[in-house]
């Protein structure tokens, strides 16, 4: 597997026994730069398609794989007849299970090798948007740190229930954004 923090975000998941199913790959996900939508298709996200065709993971949940209803161009096309921004420029890609939060690409912010940026989008606070991470195997190690912390939470230890919100919940004691990686 060419993603090491989607590797973390697994073993994470594994060691405290949080909610991980994957299935298998189903059809032909673009290839990375490939246009998806009107749009590049990331190379991350073109890797992650490759390995499964949809994921549940914590509480993170990875859209499936093709255009049927509820599958990744189905969503995106919906939000997209919602109108205007995020959803115009971005490619949501996943989202907190049964919540309006969602995790996007950004197309027309891709590095030299193509790589996009990762954004959370809120869908309850006027579309709020924020940075998460430099890339979609950046994001997932900064999932992973979140399940980390979360974990040791009191209300998780009674409850075991993931209360703590990503990514606006999670205290700045350290590079939980990733940006930089």
């Amino acid at each position: 597997m060419g993603l090491p923090g989607l590797q973390k975000l697994m073993e994470t998941c594994q060691r405290h026994e949080l909610f991980l199913k994957t299935l298998p790959p189903e059809g032909t996900p673009p290839a990375p730069g490939e246009l998806f939508l009107g749009q590049p298709f990331d190379p991350g996200l073109a890797a992650l398609y490759r390995e499964f065709s949809a994921a549940m993971l914590g509480d993170f949940q990875l859209y499936a794989w093709g255009s049927g209803e509820g599958q990744l161009a189905a969503l995106n096309e919906g939000l997209r007849c919602l109108g205007g921004e995020p959803y115009q420029s971005a490619l949501l890609f996943g989202q907190i299970s049964m919540m309006a939060y969602y995790f996007a690409t950004v197309p027309s912010l891709a590095g030299t090798g193509g790589s996009q940026p990762v954004i959370f989008i809120d869908g309850y606070e006027r579309h709020q948007v924020l940075p998460v991470a430099s890339s979609v195997d950046a994001f997932f190690t900064a999932f992973s740190m979140y399940l980390e912390r979360a974990v040791t939470t009191e209300e998780y230890a009674v409850e075991q229930r993931i209360g703590l919100h990503f990514p606006t919940g999670v205290p700045d004691s350290g590079p939980i954004h990733c940006l930089g990686t």
